[in-house]
């Protein structure tokens, strides 16, 4: 496996744990801990390395590296709301999912 399918599977992997932590939670928690920020920001970081990386020599115009620049602006703009709103981190198994989605087709 070349190093470049690994990084891509790495920061799709990050991507997991922040999806399923909010899922295993009680539904009477209504405010996100240090441990959900440290997964969102794993969540963020995976794949912003990865798209530092595939973008650094020069700006592609291919479909893979739209979706995962998507991906990355999708996360950082999720983190933001879920620091205004107390709720909106309960969205993150949903938006998680989808993004995940998006990665696996990148």
């Amino acid at each position: 496996m070349s190093n470049t399918m690994l990084f891509s599977l790495s920061a799709l992997a990050a991507l997991i744990p922040a999806g399923l932590a909010p899922a295993t939670r009680p539904s009477a928690e209504c405010s996100p801990d240090g441990l959900f920020w440290a997964l969102i920001g794993v969540a963020v970081l995976g794949p912003a390395a990865w798209v530092f990386v595939l973008l650094g020599e020069a700006w592609r115009t291919g479909l893979a590296a739209a979706l995962w620049l998507t991906i990355v602006v999708s996360m950082v703009l999720f983190a933001g709301v879920a620091m205004l709103n107390r709720h909106a981190w309960r969205l993150s198994p949903l938006l998680v999912g989808y993004l995940f989605l998006l990665g696996v087709l990148a």
